[in-house]
């Protein structure tokens, strides 16, 4: 198995601080990026939202500008060349219906990221969020299994934390049986 976190970004605080309010439902890790790669992340699922001519993290109405996607992604090349490990990328463009201009800008960063990093770093998915549309095919296709609350249960979709309480340990004892290509993503790692 390949462990990786679900909605990586979502420890960041919001640019809104009205959703604050709201973490319970948006938040999927507490943990920097950094914390998540030492508790065995080799996946990172990325949400990017296309807002004012920038890419920002997001989930749902979450939105956080505090690191760009450059930032993250040279911190996780820096990790994967001093480790000599490889790390996953998901690239997920976080869209709740068709957007013509976020798709185009989208397909640009995928294509742009592709070749500029190590080969430690390895992209898959390249989708929009709302229907799951594959968007940019980066030509690895691993097998997916999402150990996340908003897919295994109906409390899991309001209190993802809560899911992952009742939950996690199962999830990361079943997880252990995989083989060592499937990347098993994970809420609060």
């Amino acid at each position: 198995m390949i462990k990786g976190s679900h909605n990586t970004m979502t420890y960041l605080s919001p640019d809104n601080k009205i959703m604050n309010l709201f973490k319970w439902i948006y938040k999927c890790q507490i943990k920097s990026i950094v914390e998540q790669f030492g508790d065995g992340c080799r996946c990172f699922d990325l949400r990017l939202k296309w807002k004012n001519n920038k890419w920002i993290f997001a989930h749902g109405s979450y939105k956080s500008s505090r690191h760009t996607w450059e930032e993250i992604l040279n911190k996780l090349n820096g990790l994967a060349v001093l480790n000599r490990t490889k790390i996953y990328i998901r690239f997920i463009l976080e869209i709740s219906k068709y957007n013509k201009e976020s798709e185009d800008e989208f397909i640009k960063l995928c294509k742009g990221v592709k070749d500029r990093y190590t080969p430690y770093l390895v992209f898959f998915e390249g989708r929009r969020k709302y229907d799951w549309k594959e968007l940019y095919d980066f030509g690895f296709h691993p097998l997916v299994e999402q150990f996340v609350g908003s897919m295994k249960s109906w409390y899991g979709k309001i209190w993802p934390w809560l899911y992952s309480f009742f939950n996690k340990k199962r999830d990361l004892e079943k997880a252990s049986s995989y083989n060592d290509d499937v990347i098993c993503l994970f809420d609060f790692v």
